[in-house]
């Protein structure tokens, strides 16, 4: 990563959320503490909302606040097994 300074060590994120939803969509928001060694760090916040199937799912989400900047993330997965609760 261009500009990254890792000469302290690798930062730490600990994530936690819920995942709402049922019958194929889903809404998941999330907290993250970003630690960074030798200093630095914050509160970050995750917002992600999903579809899924039985062999796939795709999740579109907006990430933001430690380092004052939004970032967006398009996602999808095809899955090699199934969930016995996908509809």
């Amino acid at each position: 990563m261009e500009g990254a300074d890792w000469s302290q060590g690798v930062p730490l994120v600990l994530d936690g959320g819920v995942i709402l939803g049922e019958g194929g969509a889903y809404l998941s928001p999330r907290l993250h503490l970003v630690g960074v060694p030798g200093g630095g760090g914050g509160l970050g916040y995750q917002v992600s909302a999903g579809l899924y199937g039985r062999e796939w799912a795709a999740e579109l989400g907006v990430l933001g606040g430690a380092y004052g900047r939004l970032t967006f993330s398009l996602s999808a997965a095809w899955r090699f097994g199934t969930s016995p609760l996908a509809p």
